[in-house]
């Protein structure tokens, strides 16, 4: 039904943004990376979702259409609301999501306040597929360091999973690190 909101920025924290366009005072909820995006503008546009149940309805607004396209895909799994969804998006962003739920890292979902291990198993067989394709995924110069440095450390005795997440902390530790810094990063625990 809508699209999105431009206005002025009349209050704002870290959960809700209220935005005046037209002598209209729009209430709506966002998430933390949101928030992060729009801090300090006087005029922002949001992308919003209207939230319809028999007892009320809700605006959720996002500063990106992958945001909203997470947000709605969440929503489209059975057991999960609004507020888990924001829960999501305000503790990952949507590429370590969707890398979480394609590589099926239940611990990386179980952070997130509200999903346990039930959960973050049903979040990774309804999306599996169905989410934006992270950044630095297919093929770039980033992932193929990333799966060079997995490829090593499954090669010196790692798990899949287990070198999968080693490299992630490699990469984070150090993101302009080499295929061999990632390497070393990864062995000792990407210290």
């Amino acid at each position: 039904m809508y699209h999105h909101i431009q206005g002025r920025v009349v209050d704002l924290s870290p959960t809700l943004a209220v935005l005046e366009t037209a002598g209209i005072g729009f209430r709506i909820h966002i998430p933390l990376s949101t928030f992060h995006a729009v801090k300090g503008r006087d005029e922002v546009r949001l992308l919003v979702t209207l939230y319809v149940r028999e007892d009320r309805l809700r605006l959720f607004g996002f500063a990106s259409p992958e945001e909203r396209t997470v947000f709605e895909r969440i929503l489209a799994v059975s057991g999960f609301g609004p507020a888990i969804a924001l829960s999501i998006l305000s503790s990952l962003t949507v590429d370590e999501f969707a890398r979480a739920v394609n590589r099926e890292d239940v611990r990386a979902l179980t952070r997130v306040k509200g999903i346990g291990k039930k959960l973050a198993e049903r979040l990774i067989l309804e999306l599996q597929g169905k989410l934006p394709e992270p950044a630095g995924e297919g093929g770039g110069r980033e992932d193929a360091r990333w799966e060079q440095t997995v490829l090593a450390l499954v090669s010196l005795g790692f798990a899949r999973k287990a070198a999968e997440e080693a490299a992630d902390r490699a990469r984070a530790s150090s993101p302009t690190g080499s295929i061999e810094d990632w390497v070393r990063l990864g062995l000792h625990g990407g210290k």
